[in-house]
């Protein structure tokens, strides 16, 4: 489901994923205020969808434009926004790495940040 198909919807759970600068926001709208300002919208919308718990996720590091090496992400501004005393880090020690295989391709570990409504 869309950002955009989820106005006016909740749900008991809502999962957030890929919160890192240039995928949302997207990296179009990076030099632009006002459309950072949309997606900063839109990323609301999404977590006011969420009447229990809210999973926001962000890669550490994700393979991009068909490159085989992973670089390093960047967690996204819209993580900066909410207040601190709502965020649990649950993705565990940074030094560790996924070391499990999903459908043929290396699994890299991912920050996910619950927030209890």
């Amino acid at each position: 489901m869309t950002l955009h198909a989820a106005k006016g919807l909740e749900f008991p759970l809502v999962f957030l994923c890929g919160l890192e600068e240039g995928l949302f926001p997207h990296s179009r709208t990076l030099l632009a205020p006002d459309d950072i300002e949309e997606e900063r919208r839109l990323c609301y919308v999404g977590m006011t969808r969420a009447m229990d718990t809210l999973a926001l996720t962000c890669a550490r590091y994700r393979r991009r434009w068909g490159t085989d090496m992973p670089e390093a992400s960047i967690p996204s501004r819209f993580l900066e926004e909410v207040p601190a005393g709502l965020i649990e880090d649950i993705s565990g020690p940074k030094s560790q790495t996924a070391s499990h295989e999903v459908r043929g391709t290396r699994a890299v570990r991912i920050g996910v940040f619950a927030l209890f409504l």
